[in-house]
């Protein structure tokens, strides 16, 4: 995390809803959908933006 603090991804006073952490297993696995509800709220914006592609 501080890696991409350091790379500028979170912005001063940035929306927590903005970011989605994810951790997942390669290669893709349906469990990787349950870590990233663990990890992120899922009516945030990044969080729909995700699912909506792992549904591709």
């Amino acid at each position: 995390m501080k890696m991409l603090d350091d790379e500028g991804i979170f912005a001063l006073n940035q929306l927590r809803e903005s970011v989605c952490v994810l951790v997942e297993l390669m290669p893709p696995d349906p469990i990787n959908t349950e870590i990233a509800l663990r990890l992120n709220r899922a009516e945030s914006s990044a969080m729909q933006v995700w699912l909506a592609e792992a549904l591709e």
